[in-house]
């Protein structure tokens, strides 16, 4: 599964990220709670903070 990340500032650009970044930045800076954030990414297709959103590829979401 490829994730994306890209920071909440104008002209951020996307780039690939693993789970770990995911989980580190959402989980562990105290806005998801232990444990939820990648289910969250999987079920929805993206999760954010304020700071940074976070996708998975589209098309390896349909194909699924």
């Amino acid at each position: 599964m490829k994730i994306y990340k890209n920071y909440m500032e104008i002209g951020s650009q996307w780039f690939e990220v693993d789970e770990n970044d995911v989980i580190r930045y959402c989980e562990g800076s105290g806005y998801w709670k232990k444990g939820t954030s990648m289910d969250v990414l999987k079920s929805s297709g993206n999760i954010w903070t304020p700071y940074a959103s976070w996708k998975i590829d589209n098309k390896e979401v349909q194909n699924a």
